[in-house]
């Protein structure tokens, strides 16, 4: 008998390490291939913005002549050209140097040669200045660490002519006239790499670099050679820092080994377990049999026992029940194990669009702190995984600050979609030079033509032109904003509304005007604020609002934010709430 029991569990043991090995192999293949497929993708999407990017650079509208004139006076002036000035001559021409696709083709020799010797300086320097900015705005647009432009002229060969880097302003290794040691050396081995001509004259390089900003870098850098006659050869190079994706992809690589791992051990252990049991059954009816015959020495009782167990009839239906078991089991595991992925899938998209939508909203503050003319702080705090309330503010030009604050209706990922969609086009329609009222039009008129599911957004939309004050605004269907004169208190501002976004064409909205002096603020949200529900369905309403923003009515924004959400949290306590929580302060300093 134990000798037949140590089979069994010889025979247990030896399945379940087949069974091991197997899972052991399948997990660290899938991981292994969810691993490099995503690299390649990500780094496949890196190769299509940098060849775009790359191929702006290379089409801008160039007067070849004029190029050579303005490269060979940087070359000679590097002081003049990365001095510091307040010169009006050259705040004039940077002024009037907005588009780069067309500012070399504007200028003449003539014009060069009948300028004196201060005007070229604040030209040349006005023409680097610009050059610049746009570097500064595609880098930032593009998410991109670097853009660098080296030139690769004989007597100037590896030298920075611009730079717009996230680490640095224009110094140290990245300054202007400089030898660059750590983008030469890549530039150079990517030229002599075996990929160097197969992207239509882009290259691209993936390198590891340390660092004195982040310590261990993982860079993808893209390529482009010009070869200007007169003017000479450069590089322009892109650079995009995924130190942090490939961080991530490696730590979720090892957290997938180890939890398969776990599993494997896991389902071995009830495996072995359950085929033990199940093989040593029959055997036992043997053993019985066996047993009879050494009491009773009948033999024919034992035979009767053994011919039972030889013609299957009690084996034959125990191997039925038990393979009509083990597909039960194997169907109620692959559901449970398709369930429990589907809500592992779902949960993880959940938190990707989460992390994506608040990437979607300004989240650094102080947001702008190169200006003191004004304040101003906003929070979003969704009531699901992800929201549909936004809010946005940005730079429209040097003197016109947009203001944007919204609600989608309904919730989750749709809502979240909707959203997006919004912001990008209230601020595409805003960037262009439309008013207010013109921005919800055509925001209305683009949504409705493709809005099937019927969703709509509401939207207060206002202009601040910051050095008078004044806000113009509009309102599609959303709160009235509140407003706190200098050195009084906050009170409801009943603008007139216009027709929610979305729903219906051809809607006109009506403008207004708010003069904001100094001291002032403004305050918006959504109406997860007013609309917030305690335990006995009361709403907290705008009275109480303006209540908690009366507490510290010339407290900075983020204060006023602040005392806002800890009033509502007191008011709702534990009371479930299904609405996002979206506000935006704005003081006049």
């Amino acid at each position: 008998m134990k000798k037949i029991m140590k089979k069994n569990k010889r025979i247990s043991i030896q399945i379940g390490s087949v069974v091991t090995l197997l899972f052991f192999v399948t997990i660290s293949l899938i991981t292994i291939v969810v691993y490099w497929g995503t690299k390649d993708l990500f780094l496949s999407t890196r190769n299509e913005n940098m060849t775009y990017d790359l191929q702006k650079f290379k089409d801008l509208h160039m007067n070849e002549e004029i190029t050579g004139i303005v490269t060979d006076y940087w070359k000679k002036n590097p002081d003049v050209i990365t001095e510091y000035s307040e010169d009006p001559l050259y705040l004039e021409f940077v002024k009037d140097f907005k588009k780069v696709d067309s500012l070399l083709s504007s200028i003449t020799p003539q014009m060069i040669e009948a300028s004196s010797g201060e005007e070229q300086k604040a030209l040349f320097k006005a023409i680097y200045t610009s050059v610049g900015s746009y570097f500064d705005e595609e880098r930032e647009d593009q998410g991109f660490s670097c853009i660098i432009c080296l030139d690769l002229s004989d007597d100037n060969y590896g030298k920075v002519l611009l730079c717009s880097d996230k680490h640095s302003e224009q110094t140290g290794e990245y300054a202007f006239g400089t030898v660059s040691d750590v983008y030469l050396p890549i530039l150079e081995s990517a030229l002599n790499s075996e990929n160097a001509d197969e992207n239509g004259g882009i290259i691209f390089s993936e390198v590891e670099l340390e660092t004195e900003y982040d310590g261990f870098e993982h860079l993808y850098l893209g390529w482009i050679i010009r070869d200007i006659p007169g003017s000479g050869k450069y590089a322009v190079g892109v650079e995009y820092d995924w130190s942090g994706f490939a961080d991530d992809l490696e730590k979720s690589f090892w957290r997938m080994t180890l939890v398969g791992l776990i599993v494997v051990v896991v389902v071995n252990i009830l495996l072995v377990i359950f085929i033990y049991f199940n093989v040593a059954a029959p055997l036992r009816k043997v053993n019985d049999g066996v047993r009879e015959y050494m009491e009773k020495k009948d033999s024919d009782a034992a035979l009767l026992s053994m011919a039972a167990v030889r013609s299957r009839n009690e084996v034959g239906r125990l191997a039925d029940s038990f393979s009509e078991m083990s597909r039960e089991i194997e169907r109620y595991t692959e559901e449970n194990l398709r369930l429990g992925n589907e809500r592992e899938r779902i949960a993880a998209e959940l938190n990707l669009a989460a992390n994506i939508q608040a990437d979607q909203l300004p989240s650094k503050f102080p947001a702008f702190p190169d200006r003191d003319e004004f304040d101003i702080f906003a929070s979003m705090t969704p009531a699901k995984e992800v929201g549909g309330d936004f809010y946005d503010f940005f730079m429209i030009d040097g003197d016109h600050l947009g203001l944007v604050i919204a609600d989608v209706s309904g919730k989750g990922v749709p809502a979240a979609l909707f959203m997006m969609i919004s912001k990008m086009m209230i601020k595409n329609f805003a960037m262009s030079g439309f008013s207010p009222s013109e921005v919800l039009e055509k925001t209305n008129e683009s949504i409705y033509a493709n809005n099937k599911e019927k969703l709509f957004v509401t939207v207060w939309f206002g202009i601040l032109e910051i050095s008078s004050g004044k806000i113009t605004a509009a309102n599609a269907g959303h709160e009235y904003p509140a407003v706190r004169r200098p050195n009084g208190r906050f009170e409801l501002l009943k603008d007139k509304h216009g027709y929610m976004i979305g729903l219906r064409k051809n809607k006109h909205y009506t403008e207004y005007e708010l003069e904001l002096k100094k001291g002032a603020t403004l305050f918006i949200y959504t109406d997860g604020v007013p609309e917030a529900t305690d335990k006995d369905e009361e709403l907290y309403g705008t009275d109480r609002m303006l209540e908690a923003l009366n507490k510290e009515p010339d407290a900075a924004p983020e204060k006023l934010l602040e005392n806002v959400h800890i009033a509502v949290n007191e008011f709702v306590g534990d009371a479930p709430q299904f609405d996002d929580l979206t506000m935006l302060a704005l003081t006049i300093k």
